[in-house]
């Protein structure tokens, strides 16, 4: 498959992530911001390149990258490590250098986002 200009259809940006992740010389790089939540979550490397290798592109892209020509999309796959759970990737992939930027990652609920526990201390007066 030949590299296409981006916005890519969700069928096209999965193919091309694939394409990518499972190439020998696939340049993966996580920004602070995904290192930071995926060891809060506890969500590692080989979950992220699982998904990616063989996770799908639900939905149109989430908008452009801050460069020119690129633009954001996530991906939902398995995790091989926590089995029953899902786990969602925000990406910006580049099909000409064979790179994907992991701006951030997550646990998938049923209901879309990853649920976050906050407990709150009554005020006694």
């Amino acid at each position: 498959m030949e590299p296409s200009p981006q916005p890519w259809s969700p069928r096209e940006a999965t193919e091309q992530i694939h394409r990518i992740a499972e190439n020998p010389e696939f340049d993966l790089t996580l920004t602070k911001h995904a290192l930071l939540r995926m060891k809060e979550r506890e969500i590692i490397n080989s979950d992220v390149l699982w998904s990616l290798r063989g996770g799908t592109v639900p939905k149109e892209h989430q908008g452009e990258s801050t460069a020119s020509g690129f633009c954001e999309h996530i991906v939902e796959g398995t995790s091989p490590n926590s089995p029953n759970r899902r786990i969602r990737i925000t990406g910006i992939p580049d099909n000409v250098g064979n790179q994907i930027k992991i701006a951030t990652v997550m646990w998938k609920t049923d209901g879309g986002q990853e649920r976050c526990l906050i407990t709150t201390t009554p005020n006694v007066d």
